[in-house]
């Protein structure tokens, strides 16, 4: 999976993944997460959660990925086709100001974007 810390991009793989995901009690997912404002704030008030962003525009997400805590973590991808490390991962799952595929998957109800939403989240997880 790719993620992003600043302007430097690397792969993480489940071996990584699960360290760091077992150090939290439990995981927000952001999808479109835009410049990751909201998932750097979310991180800070919440450090024994795991915040997950997503986006597949990794320019905007330079700045706050660099000044995030250790519990953010931001991911590449779109939302269309979510990866597979995050299934049945989220305790509760975002979307703030949903663009371009995002947006138009959520107003017609497209199959991909509806299922990976519900593959990632966790039984009686929030959307």
């Amino acid at each position: 999976m790719e993620v992003i810390r600043g302007k430097q991009t690397l792969v993480i793989d489940n071996n990584q993944f699960d360290h760091l995901i077992s150090g939290h009690q439990n995981v927000l997912i952001d999808i479109g997460t835009g410049d990751g404002y909201f998932v750097r704030h979310s991180a800070a008030k919440t450090p024994d959660r795991l915040v997950i962003g997503i986006d597949a525009c990794r320019g905007n997400l330079c700045d706050n990925s660099r000044k995030a805590p250790q519990n953010a973590l931001f991911v590449i991808a779109n939302a269309l086709s979510l990866p597979g490390e995050l299934t049945n991962l989220a305790d509760r799952v975002t979307i703030n100001f949903p663009w371009g595929s995002l947006l138009s998957g959520l107003l017609t109800g497209d199959a991909a974007l509806i299922s990976g939403l519900f593959r990632i989240m966790r039984l009686q997880a929030s959307l």
